[in-house]
């Protein structure tokens, strides 16, 4: 019988659905309340990736140890036994994880939601069928552009978008929850109608737009961040993109809360990412390990280490706070 909490998050969408209310405290706070374990583990499998995107932040990861699959079922059953909700697999390219299928197989079994977010490049009408029986509860597929020859340049890969494409219809065929996630930069803020219009035609459940970050190699493609123009006509469009499309347009770009906007940071707050090697990290896109998942209980570490206490009581990002200090101490020498 499905347990109650796969019931319950079956038709949930994105992590940041709920809506914000007007409150002293922070929307991510009031939206997701503190509880004993994240609500949400973001889990880098392995950062092995057949791309080489402009706007990547793991591509100096690369070679990062990955775990055997003993280890990445220790894991597992260290996310089951602290009841996370939700864990979504990224990267890296998930898919290139020989052990995806059987460690989705054993999350999705004790009953928490899985995503797998994906290029869409390695899918195959075999793969897709695999991911689907494995119990996998939706397909995240990254979307750079509607343009097939702006996705494929930032991409770094010919061929890109029809196989995003095709990914997206093999896990429709298979009933499977689509959603798209797309980094905003300036190659694709100004045609947002078109990247919606492609959610709807292919019957996604939502689009996420996601803050380009300035680690890896999108420090090497700083003239894609969006000005201070440019997020002026981001946040001026964000509720009017919602309203005219059918599909779920959320935004997930200020590291502090924005009333009715955008949830803000909730790295530390609801979620946390586990690395290829299995250290426990407040931020996906910084080096701030706060444990490992191999030998450290998930809820011990998420309610007593002193750094996630911090970022809550702050209502800062990680991120941008390690890369605001990284900045500050390279200027100093």
């Amino acid at each position: 019988m499905e347990q109650r909490s796969t019931r319950r998050l079956r038709d949930q969408k994105f992590l940041s659905e709920v809506p914000l209310p007007p409150h002293k405290q922070s929307a991510a706070d009031s939206a997701w309340p503190l509880l004993q374990a994240p609500i949400y583990i973001n889990w880098n499998l392995t950062y092995a990736c057949p791309f080489n995107c402009l706007h990547c932040y793991s591509r100096e990861r690369n070679k990062d140890s990955v775990l055997s699959f003993e280890q990445k079922l220790i894991i597992a059953d260290n996310i089951t036994r602290n009841g996370v909700f939700y864990v979504s697999f990224g990267g890296g390219e998930p898919l290139c994880d020989p052990d995806l299928l059987a460690v989705i197989r054993r999350l999705n079994a004790r009953g928490v939601y899985v995503n797998v977010i994906t290029s869409g490049y390695l899918v195959s009408p075999k793969e897709a069928d695999a991911l689907a029986a494995a119990g996998v509860g939706g397909i995240i597929v990254s979307i750079d552009s509607a343009n097939p020859s702006v996705h494929d340049r930032i991409r770094n890969h010919p061929g890109a978008f029809h196989a995003a494409l095709a990914c997206i219809r093999l896990f429709r065929e298979r009933s499977v929850n689509v959603s798209l996630s797309t980094v905003v930069t300036k190659a694709n803020l100004y045609e947002m109608e078109e990247i919606l219009q492609l959610a709807e035609t292919f019957h996604c459940t939502g689009v996420e737009l996601k803050r380009m970050k300035l680690v890896g190699n999108a420090l090497n493609a700083t003239e894609l961040a969006l000005g201070k123009e440019d997020e002026k006509y981001l946040y001026a469009h964000i509720q009017e993109w919602d309203a005219r499309h059918a599909t779920d347009v959320r935004l997930i770009y200020s590291p502090t809360p924005v009333p009715g906007y955008d949830p803000g940071c909730l790295c530390g707050k609801s979620v946390m990412t586990i690395l290829s090697n299995g250290d426990m990290s407040a931020c996906a896109y910084a080096p701030i390990i706060i444990g490992n998942a191999l030998r450290d209980e998930i809820s011990r570490v998420w309610m007593g280490h002193e750094l996630l206490k911090e970022y809550r009581e702050n209502r800062v990002c990680p991120g941008l706070q390690w890369r605001q200090t990284a900045d500050t101490k390279e200027g100093d020498e």
